[in-house]
């Protein structure tokens, strides 16, 4: 039972899937567990619109863009929210209470704008050539483009809990309050088991994602330790977002220069 909660408590907060019962307070400790769930409805999702798009015989780029709303859809832009507030605290180059107080900030500046249109930019390529990919090669390669929703998410909360917090009053303190060693575990088997099974088809994209969320994690890290005193809901969100892109074109490339079915 309490899981279910934790289950629900995730998809209101990370999504926009309709959820029983408004979830604030004490209802959102441990709701950074189940959020790889919400990754994996991403995931399904996109498989499902790229073979539907596949089937009404939809322009690659056309799809691509269409499968790229997918995840910003889903969640409502929660992350791409955070992402956009932590691009303009970064680009202040200010002390670190004002980036904080950036980040809590409503209003958007130039550079979250900028970076967000170069995020969707940079999605809708990778997105689009691992269609094509996938139309060339009449394998569903999506599933893979689709593993690093999964994962993105799923590394986001690991460095939420073991990284520390910028701030104790802010809503991932809650988020991740009352972590046990099994929520990791849990979290742990989000990422080996998507790479695992992408591995097992083809090693080389497995690897290229390895070393894709590898360097964002220790970029991210030292990014928030030196800017902020460490992570928010926002730097996760910036997270969750600047991994999905680094791992989106670093595998849509692996796949152009390793072609899985042969060009």
């Amino acid at each position: 039972m309490k899981m279910i909660k934790k289950i629900l408590a995730a998809f209101s907060l990370y999504s926009r899937i309709p959820v029983p019962h408004s979830w604030a307070g004490d209802d959102i400790e441990g709701a950074i567990t189940p959020l790889p769930l919400v990754g994996v409805l991403i995931a399904v999702v996109m498989f499902g619109l790229a073979y539907l798009l596949d089937l009404l015989k939809c322009p690659v780029f056309a799809g691509a863009v269409i499968v790229t709303a997918v995840p910003l859809l889903v969640t409502g832009g929660f992350h791409a929210d955070g992402f956009m507030d932590t691009a303009d605290a970064l680009r202040s180059y200010a002390d670190r209470e004002k980036k904080l107080e950036i980040l809590k900030d409503p209003h958007i500046g130039a550079f979250a704008v900028t970076g967000l249109v170069t995020a969707v930019m940079l999605m809708v390529f990778s997105t689009g050539l691992v269609m094509y990919m996938q139309l060339l090669w009449d394998i569903p390669v999506i599933l893979f483009l689709g593993a690093v929703f999964v994962i993105s998410r799923a590394m986001a909360a690991l460095t939420s809990v073991y990284i520390i917090n910028a701030k104790e009053d802010g809503m991932i303190t809650a988020e991740k309050s009352g972590i046990k060693t099994g929520d990791v575990i849990v979290l742990a088997c989000f990422v080996i088991i998507p790479l695992a099974l992408m591995a097992y088809y083809f090693v080389i994209y497995a690897i290229a994602q390895i070393i894709s969320f590898a360097l964002v994690t220790v970029i991210y890290k030292r990014m928030v330790m030196k800017n902020f005193g460490g992570v928010t809901g926002d730097t996760a969100g910036y997270y969750i977002v600047m991994s999905e892109i680094v791992t989106g074109v670093m595998l849509s490339l692996a796949m152009l220069v390793f072609p899985m079915g042969g060009l």
